[in-house]
């Protein structure tokens, strides 16, 4: 944790003066939060479900719902092309936008994740291959990430006059998690090998697992993409899914924090006069690290409403206004 900064000036009382340590004595400006971002409730039961070898990459409940859904948002698509005037209305707008965020957009995404199967099949292979070496398969999920900037400054007297020096503070926040998985039944790859393996990845990958038809029936409930914003509840399923036999150890959540700080520019009173350089970088990196307690439970979270969150809020609330 070492800051080294340069101080020179051309004219005027003060010739050549090196400071060192400069990075560290900003102390007047913008108050900098050096805190990690805070450990999410039930992040253990997420990192396994999002991990879990079993894991499908779409679910077809989900892809059946989207098919006979089209021709009702090929209609409204229809409406919106032949009236144009009454779907730029408030609540015209509002059901055009969730009819995309919740019609068209997982339609799409479902039909590209169909044409990565085989892609899909291949890393899970890969994924099963080191499941079974002697560590076993390490995974690791990006679960949040901010980065935010201050200004800084420092006052120093220098000679007959006096120098205001300036830094910009960037702070980088970052938290995600590791887990171990390892295999609980040695004889599953011998199995594997002697059936054909293509097919059997493919039905994970597309969810025709049962405990994948059960998560894809949970996910076109009413409501529940809602219920997913304050609570983890729908991955206790995934969770516990074990068509590719293995369990769980050594998950950790991780949290980092780096500080970097740079001379942005100076003013000078007094006697000194013309021009002075200010130069320097200072990095500041902390690491966190939790140890999971193996207790998978769901919890609750207050959710971040970002700005698709706030948007389909609004809508739905245009939606319910009698115009």
């Amino acid at each position: 944790m070492v800051g080294n900064g340069t101080l020179s000036g051309t004219t005027g009382l003060i010739r050549s003066r090196t400071l060192t340590n400069v990075a560290l004595l900003f102390s007047s400006g913008d108050s900098v939060d050096l805190n990690g971002l805070a450990t999410p409730a039930g992040w253990e039961l997420s990192l396994i479900a999002r991990t879990n070898p079993s894991r499908p990459i779409l679910f077809f409940p989900e892809l059946v719902q989207d098919i006979v859904d089209l021709p009702k948002m090929l209609r409204n698509l229809s409406d919106f092309l032949r009236h144009p005037k009454t779907s730029m209305s408030a609540r015209g707008a509002a059901n055009g936008y969730l009819g995309v965020q919740f019609g068209w957009l997982p339609l799409i995404e479902d039909f590209q994740k169909l044409s990565k199967v085989n892609d899909y099949v291949q890393r899970k292979t890969l994924d099963i291959l080191n499941l079974y070496t002697g560590e076993g398969l390490r995974k690791r999920v990006t679960l949040a990430g901010e980065t935010a900037v201050y200004n800084n400054f420092q006052s120093f007297n220098i000679d007959a006059g006096s120098v205001k020096l300036f830094a910009a503070t960037i702070v980088r926040k970052d938290m995600w998690a590791t887990v171990r998985w390892k295999p609980t039944d040695p004889s599953f790859l011998k199995r594997l090998s002697d059936q054909n393996a293509g097919n059997f990845l493919r039905k994970v990958a597309l969810g025709l697992t049962p405990e994948g038809m059960v998560s894809g029936l949970w996910k076109i409930l009413p409501w529940t993409w809602l219920i997913g914003w304050v609570t983890n509840l729908g991955d206790v399923l995934l969770t516990h899914s074990n068509t590719i036999p293995a369990t769980p150890a050594e998950a950790c959540l991780m949290r980092s924090v780096t500080q970097d700080r740079f001379c942005s520019g100076s003013t000078l009173t007094g006697s000194v006069s013309n021009s002075i350089n200010g130069s320097g970088t200072y990095r500041f990196t902390q690491k966190l690290r939790t140890v999971g307690t193996g207790l998978v439970i769901p919890s609750a979270n207050m959710p971040y409403l970002d700005m698709f969150r706030l948007s389909v809020l609004g809508s739905l609330a245009i939606q319910r206004i009698r115009w």
